[in-house]
């Protein structure tokens, strides 16, 4: 993957932290933790973050406790008909309703796609959006 977003994306230096499944919702806990004093990553791409991560980020969003001074960061969340529909819809729901200034959000539900399917086609994806906007 390193290799094809160098050779595509060569002027863009950003750093990207990329996860599906458990991996996904640390790559998403992370982006919500983070301060920009130990900020290492500017943009985040997450797949089917479980069930055990997503409820303790939107408490997190609902109870506004987590640090603020952010630099500009992006975001790709996306999910798969093996995840809970529901809850990742009220996910969602909370981060655009936040309106945080310093984030940029993309979001895709993949109605077609299971977990083991999904991630190549939404990593992609990610990738696409955190390099070319």
């Amino acid at each position: 993957m390193s290799s094809y977003v160098d050779s595509k994306y060569t002027n863009n230096t950003s750093r990207t932290f990329i996860g599906k499944g458990s991996e996904g919702g640390i790559v998403l806990m992370t982006l919500f933790l983070e301060s920009s004093e130990s900020s290492v990553f500017e943009n985040f791409i997450v797949t089917d973050s479980p069930g055990s991560f997503n409820p303790v980020v939107m408490q997190m969003i609902e109870k506004d406790d987590f640090p603020k001074n952010k630099q500009r960061k992006k975001l790709h969340f996306s999910f798969s008909t093996s995840n809970n529909h529901d809850q990742c819809t009220r996910l969602i729901n909370m981060i655009n309703e936040a309106q945080y200034p310093w984030l940029q959000f993309e979001s895709i539900e993949y109605t077609n796609s299971n977990y083991e399917n999904t991630y190549p086609t939404s990593f992609a994806a990610g990738i696409k959006y955190v390099f070319d906007k």
